[in-house]
């Protein structure tokens, strides 16, 4: 391999890896915008909530206070890892590891804005009894094992 073609491999190598931290920047903002939009959509329908029992004659109306109560809530990071988690570990098929899990997250615009991404996920996956441990990752705990898994040999019991 000469020189020049090594710095071709090179560059687009840093430019596949910039490629990837632009989509994932744009899966993000497209995330935030989209709860943007639900909460602005809760704002209205209390604004008209509100409209309604200020013209509204009949003194004794209530307002449906449920409705008034709904927030824009987002799930928690460790849930949304979990559920990223085992949705990579089933469509593999194969036990997942910290590293896939932190990769997966990015490619589904999950920023793990923590100091120690990997001891977040390593200690949320192995404390969340959805998922068994294996020398080669976490599955799935409702699911058959995979096929030539090895137990862990620091816990190697199934956990119920």
């Amino acid at each position: 391999m000469t020189m020049a073609s090594q710095t071709r491999q090179s560059q687009r190598g840093g430019l596949a890896d910039a490629l990837m931290s632009l989509r994932i920047e744009i899966n993000n903002n497209r995330q935030t915008m989209e709860r943007i939009a639900a909460l602005i959509k809760v704002q209205e329908e209390r604004a008209r909530a509100i409209e309604a029992t200020i013209n509204s004659d009949d003194a004794a109306l209530e307002i449906d206070k449920t409705r008034l109560e709904i927030v824009d809530k987002p799930e928690p990071l460790y849930a949304l890892v979990v559920k990223i988690a085992r949705k990579y570990a089933i469509a593999t098929g194969r036990p997942v590891n910290r590293h896939d899990i932190i990769y997966w997250s990015g490619i589904e615009g999950c920023r793990l804005d923590v100091t120690n991404p990997e001891k977040f996920v390593s200690k949320n996956i192995w404390m969340s009894k959805a998922f068994v441990s294996f020398e080669e990752g976490y599955w799935p705990a409702d699911l058959p094992d995979p096929a030539g898994v090895t137990p862990n040999r620091r816990h190697g019991k199934r956990r119920a």
